[in-house]
């Protein structure tokens, strides 16, 4: 439309001006005079200026119009535009007081769930599952009472005392009563010494010499050689037989545990008997 209005205009000032100029020539030419002819100049320029100022204030007009027309066109499009952008996009919160946001607090990780302790009672005879792994029996010693042992074979140490009197060019032993030498061991476990936990003298068990000691077996005869009187013991010639034994004496204690107890250690003794 707005296109329209220019060429529209544009085809009149071509229009009046051709006109004009066309009576320019027909009264130069039916004119005879000078001053007709002026006049009629001056006439034609006076109606020229007037078209002109008409055509630049049709223009301008046309100009002004055409530029509101499009600048409404503009805003209407950039609106429409504007509006479908604002509402796709999430409305924006609107600015606070001034006073920060609270940080949030980390949250904090699940704890685990403890896994229950199991209960256990309190036995107060141990299970056949704790005997067995602790290698223990039943035994009585008299003059003390019931106790669990346990029994290391002190066999070797038969060997040793007799390597050592064919070294000094003594006679070897034989071995002798290996029972009464366990329960020797295992009295000197609970009561470390030549009288029985009954109160008697360990010949009363037959047996004509002793070397004892708390010392596991294995270190028994190094120490024995080092004392002075348990070596000459080991060198005599009036014994003909030996037994050596190693105890461990242990006692059941209650306890709330997996085996409804324990057994905790009374003492160790290692015995060298002579016949």
């Amino acid at each position: 439309m707005k296109y329209r209005k220019v060429i529209a205009t544009v085809l009149v000032t071509s229009m009046v001006l051709g006109i004009v100029g066309c009576q320019k020539k027909e009264e130069t030419s039916i004119s005879g005079t000078e001053g007709s002819t002026q006049i009629v100049f001056e006439s034609s320029e006076t109606s020229v200026e007037t078209v002109e100022e008409t055509v630049e204030e049709t223009v301008e007009e046309t100009v002004e119009e055409t530029t509101e027309e499009t600048t409404e066109a503009t805003t209407e499009e950039t609106t429409k535009e504007t509006t479908k952008e604002t509402e796709g996009t999430a409305p924006t919160e609107k600015p606070g007081n001034g006073t920060p946001a609270p940080t949030p607090k980390p949250t904090q990780p699940a704890q685990p769930t403890p896994t229950p302790k199991p209960t256990y009672e309190k036995r107060d005879t141990p299970p056949q599952e704790a005997i067995d792994s602790m290698g223990v029996q039943k035994i009585n010693i008299d003059g003390y009472g019931e106790v669990w042992v346990h029994y290391y074979d002190a066999s070797s140490v038969n060997n040793q005392v007799n390597e050592y009197r064919t070294s000094i060019g003594v006679s070897t032993l034989s071995v002798g009563d290996t029972s009464t030498a366990k329960k020797r061991a295992a009295e000197n476990a609970v009561c470390f010494s030549h009288t029985r936990p009954n109160g008697q003298d360990f010949s009363t068990l037959g047996i004509r010499g002793e070397n004892i000691t708390t010392a596991y077996y294995s270190d028994a005869f190094n120490g024995f050689l080092n004392s002075p009187a348990h070596k000459s013991t080991m060198e005599s010639t009036g014994y003909s037989q030996i037994s050596c034994a190693c105890a461990y004496v242990y006692k059941w204690t209650p306890r709330e545990n997996e085996w409804g107890g324990r057994f905790d250690i009374v003492g160790s003794g290692t015995v060298m008997c002579f016949w």
